[in-house]
């Protein structure tokens, strides 16, 4: 979970190292459950024990007793929403049509500081209801347990997704008891059982673009005509997700408390062969996963000895408090109505390892979005309670901000955790209790809480008004119903309300997408829309045309050809993402007079790239003759080194031959030769299908600087027969140590 103290994020975690871990994991399996987290350190390194005066009582506090330990700014106040018994170890958390909170209890996380029983299926998920309306909880149905590390929960009409490793449940209550009675395992790839949760998929979200999509996820899905569908998208996030007021999706990683998805996960997932070579921040990234903050300082208000790597240098600041995140988790962009307005979206990311819930504003310009802290050297929400573990937020329905405490001492999860966390835990009485948690919800003391909604059984007309809502969840959950109960009688109004230009543009967005779920977009609409004064719905406009462009619309090709010009970056950039989804013949051109005219645009080649799995050199043969192409700009030699990687990423020598032949020719000029070649040695690709004669040739021309790199790929590449026969096969002892260093391998890395 990314509530863990790691230093480094797993997923960036260098393959050596895993190698190393997984090593270990064969050599000595009985050190592996506690101390797997010190073979990251240098061999002799001395885990240095924190100063005395650090080493403070943590006594677990009752509800009441942790409210008094909170400090929030002026004019907010702090109320408990469940807390245990009602609720164990809470981790993630939905809420349903009327209100109702339906709550993820991983119960059987590290229950020791060794991590055994964590496998046992002790796992629940409840539903909270509070049925005298004072704000509290005061009802607890178990809809289902028996489960294993749960991690993932998405209520819908008529059942409920479950994130149950390795399935993915749609569940079902069909006798209205309260309890799941039906499951469908609608996929069984939802991590692995045994993986660390930190490193595992979670946080279900149904977007705006009506596809739900999790965090460390590599698929999407829908349901259509009462069928479940899937595509394929980007892996990243780490735990937690959330979405702003145009539909862009929010994760993070351990150390890195606020990333977004400036471009749809999806779409780089088309071309499975995209490599972005290294250049410099805009160019280097496909906008997926984009970093919003360089500044990773974090202000705790109690010192942070127990934190997983407190030993290492700078981990800590010399009063003891932890200098930077290490544990982010649990975003949610506020959208609610209870806070002032300069609240609104602004970016909340917890940080359990310090105690603390941040608060970042967050500034865009030309589609870039950039997040800081909203405090000097302060957070918006801490604790002095070392207990005290935030790893979710949410914005709720009353206008609110609700907070997931899981109030534990462990946090650290036993596949990373070092001799230095367990000293502390154990030395200090960390371990015990558990079993505990809370949910809280911060209330801006200037406004009343709003009303529980009773959306379950509203009308068309009453879901369409509730698209205007100033609160974002009543947003999102009407256009969900709208879809799912598939009321296309709502079309007439919720095309008026697309078109209305006094409209808010999240609400319009809203009716086109509501649209889009119903089957009901029509191109007249999304023409219109195409020529709207806010770019944001210009953009969508271009990605609605998508099954158009895909069907060889040409009236359709026609117009987002004509936003090819747009003034607007953002714009530009949907249609080079959009254009990925047509017919190939009609849209080089398109492709080519869009990188040209703005070739160091952020994101711009990667999405052109995209679009072009398998057609990659045909397009560099394309640019290679057009004109206004043969004079080097800046940008262009990116264009060329970003198509030969994708083409040589695949390693196929039959598609390559002809790009080195293109390479050691002298059709195209030097500088896209040169560009050609940096970026196949860019490219991740260390085995091809078969020794390439054109790369032989090349490593031969008089140019020095082509021959050389030639040379140097010729010497790392490696296919059939390079080495003779090949390897000496293993023993039947090795293969064993192989197969128990892989398991160990795919377990942890």
């Amino acid at each position: 979970m990314s509530w863990i103290s790691a230093v480094l994020s797993p997923m960036m975690l260098r393959p050596t190292l895993c190698l190393l871990i997984a090593a270990a994991a064969v050599v000595s399996p009985a050190s592996l459950p506690a101390q797997m987290g010190d073979s990251r350190d240098p061999a002799g390194f001395v885990q240095k024990p924190p100063p005395a005066e650090w080493n403070l009582p943590a006594p677990a506090l009752t509800p009441e007793q942790a409210l008094k330990t909170f400090r929030l700014p002026p004019g907010f106040r702090i109320e408990v929403v469940a807390s245990e018994p009602l609720v164990h170890d809470p981790i993630a958390l939905d809420f349903d049509a009327e209100g109702r909170l339906w709550v993820v209890e991983m119960r059987s996380y590290m229950p020791n500081v060794d991590g055994r029983g964590e496998q046992a299926p002790i796992n629940r998920v409840l539903m909270l209801e509070d049925t005298d309306g004072d704000g509290r909880m005061d009802k607890s149905t178990v809809y289902m347990e028996g489960l294993g590390l749960v991690r993932a929960i998405k209520v819908l009409h008529g059942g409920v997704l479950i994130g149950d490793p390795p399935h993915l449940w749609f569940t079902r209550d069909t006798n209205g008891d309260g309890r799941a009675d039906e499951k469908i395992s609608l996929a069984q790839d939802f991590a692995r059982p045994e993986m660390n949760p930190e490193v595992a998929a979670n946080a279900l979200l149904w977007g705006m673009d009506n596809w739900i999509g999790g965090a460390l996820y590599e698929r999407r899905l829908r349901r259509v005509d009462g069928q479940w569908v899937d595509s394929p998208a980007v892996v990243r996030g780490q735990w937690g997700q959330t979405m702003d007021d145009y539909g862009r999706m929010f994760t993070n990683s351990n150390e890195s408390y606020a990333r977004a998805d400036l471009v749809p996960n999806r779409y780089p997932a088309r071309n499975p062969n995209l490599v972005i070579p290294v250049r410099r921040e805009g160019l280097n990234t496909t906008g997926v996963y984009f970093q919003l903050d360089a500044n990773q300082e974090v202000w705790s208000a109690r010192v942070n000895p127990g934190v997983n790597r407190g030993y290492q240098e700078g981990l800590l600041r010399p009063d003891g408090t932890l200098k930077n995140f290490t544990a982010s988790c649990g975003p949610t962009i506020y959208r609610g109505d209870n806070f002032p307005p300069e609240f609104y979206g602004n970016y909340f990311a917890p940080e359990p390892a310090a105690n603390v819930v941040r608060r970042a504003i967050l500034t865009e310009k030309d589609g870039i979005i950039r997040a800081r802290n909203a405090y000097e050297k302060k957070e918006f929400l801490a604790s002095s309670d070392e207990r005290f573990r935030p790893v979710n937020t949410y914005t709720a329905p009353d206008g609110t901000l609700y907070v997931i405490d899981l109030y534990r001492g462990i946090l650290q999860h036993r596949q990373y955790m070092t001799s230095y966390l367990r000293r502390q835990i154990l030395e200090r009485g960390l371990d015990k209790p558990v079993g505990l948690g809370r949910i809280y919800r911060i209330v801006h003391e200037s406004k009343r809480p709003g009303p529980a909604p009773a959306l379950a059984k509203a009308t068309p007309a009453q879901l369409v008004a509730a698209l205007s809502h100033p609160n974002g969840w009543w947003r999102d959950t009407a256009q969900r119903l709208l879809v799912e109960r598939a009321e296309k009688s709502a079309a007439p109004e919720l095309r008026k309300l697309a078109l209305a230009s006094s409209a808010p543009v999240p609400t319009r967005l809203h009716a086109l997408w509501t649209l889009e779920g119903l089957g009901a977009l029509d191109g007249e609409t999304v023409a219109r829309m195409m020529d709207d004064a806010a770019p944001k719905l210009r953009a969508a406009a271009v990605r609605l045309s998508e099954p158009a462009l895909a069907a060889g619309d040409s009236a359709a090709l026609e117009r987002v050809g004509r936003r090819a010009a747009d003034h607007s970056r953002e714009v530009r950039l949907q249609v080079a993402l959009s254009l990925g989804e047509a017919k190939a013949a009609s849209r080089e051109a398109i492709f080519a007079d869009l990188l040209a005219a703005d070739p160091e645009a952020p994101f711009i080649v990667p999405a052109v790239v995209s679009g072009l799995a398998g057609r990659e050199f045909a397009f560099v043969r394309f640019l290679a003759a057009a004109p206004g192409w043969r004079e080097s700009r800046p940008g262009l030699a990116n264009v060329f080194e970003t198509l030969a990687a994708a083409l040589a990423q695949g390693g196929d020598a039959g598609k390559l031959d002809p790009l080195f032949a293109l390479i050691r020719g002298e059709d195209a000029p030097r500088w896209q030769r040169l560009a050609l070649l940096g970026g196949v040695q860019t490219s991740t690709v260390r085995k091809v299908t078969e020794l390439s004669p054109q790369l032989q040739a090349a490593a031969k021309v008089p140019d020095p600087e082509i021959a050389k790199g030639a040379t140097e790929l010729l010497n790392r590449f490696v296919w059939p027969g390079k080495f003779g026969a090949g390897p000496i096969p293993l023993t039947s002892t090795e293969q064993r140590l192989f197969e128990k260093g892989r398991t160990a391998y795919a377990t942890i890395c």
